[in-house]
């Protein structure tokens, strides 16, 4: 799991509390760098500016969520026709997948 530059180790187990400790250091990570870069001032703020902020983040969620569903999308999409060997990168449709699955930096 990675933050920037943090990057948080979480290890693979059959049982996924786990992973629960992980998390509690990945959330601690992230309370840390906004201390770090604005002061615990979120612990003064009025709760409904607070709320604005979730809204905010909850919309961020839906939008990178929409991100990785359309590039998962994208992968199962090329993955069908290749699997067949019908898919031909230089096609319109083929260009646009490939372009999906491999952005340019």
């Amino acid at each position: 799991m990675s933050f920037g530059d943090d990057v948080i180790e979480i290890e693979s187990t059959s049982d996924s509390l786990d992973a629960f400790d992980g998390f509690i250091r990945a959330v601690r990570a992230r309370l840390e760098a906004g201390r770090e870069a604005y002061g615990d001032k979120s612990f003064r703020r009025a709760p409904v500016e607070l709320l604005g902020e979730l809204q905010q983040e909850a919309l961020d969620l839906a939008g990178w969520g929409f991100v990785l569903w359309s590039r998962i999308e994208a992968m199962r999409i090329a993955a069908a026709p290749t699997l067949q060997g019908t898919m031909n990168p230089s096609d319109a449709l083929g260009g646009a997948v490939f372009s999906l699955i491999h952005p340019r930096e």
